[in-house]
């Protein structure tokens, strides 16, 4: 069979990721309150809300994933407990949201994939020296990928109503747009939560 447009989409997306250097990795789709607790979301926000099962062996892994920045600064910070530099991962997940009106009466998923880098990424070929990862890699990457994909993508001013926004650093973050709707965020985590 012919691949589908998703498995080309996939395909070029996995190119410009494995090209600058990520590592495909996988994370666990449940989790318990303890991560969620680590984003500092005040009560209400509506990345609290999560489907939990009822039948979960061990209450730590109840929830089940509907963002993706808990697990992936957790992935950052076991890479560096044992001492693994740089980090450079990415996932294709799916994260699942509270949704009584959904076809299932519980749900509705969301495909997502996700990237983070810590520490040196590159060395920098005029000088030879190592360069920090910055938020301006990820913008570098954004740019990349619209050209891969063929598609409009931008980088534009933070979306103070994105879920994410305030697990970000403010001033350095900024929305990934398609066709001038917000598809995501980039940037720097907020200190409170790698801290």
């Amino acid at each position: 069979a012919l691949p589908s447009d998703a498995d080309t989409m996939k395909l070029r997306v996995e190119e410009v990721l494995l090209g600058a250097g990520f590592y495909e990795v996988f994370t666990n789709g449940f989790h318990g309150t303890a991560l969620r607790d680590k984003l500092g979301l005040p009560e209400g926000h509506v990345l609290q809300s999560h489907v939990q099962t009822t039948n979960a062996l061990d209450r730590g892994y109840g929830l089940v994933k509907n963002n993706c920045l808990a697990q992936a600064v957790e992935a950052v910070g076991s890479n560096i407990r044992v001492g693994t530099r740089p980090i450079q991962m990415y996932e294709w997940t799916r994260t699942f949201h509270p949704d009584e009106t959904a076809e299932n009466n519980v749900c509705t998923e969301r495909h997502v994939v996700w990237a983070i880098a810590a520490g040196p990424n590159e060395l920098n070929q005029w000088s030879g020296e190592a360069r920090t990862t910055s938020p301006w890699v990820f913008k570098g990457l954004i740019d990349e990928l619209a050209t891969a994909l063929n598609i409009p993508l931008q980088v534009g001013p933070i979306d103070s109503e994105h879920p994410l926004t305030e697990c970000m650093h403010p001033g350095r973050s900024a929305s990934i747009q398609l066709a001038g709707e917000t598809v995501g965020v980039l940037g720097e985590v907020h200190p409170k939560i790698t801290s």
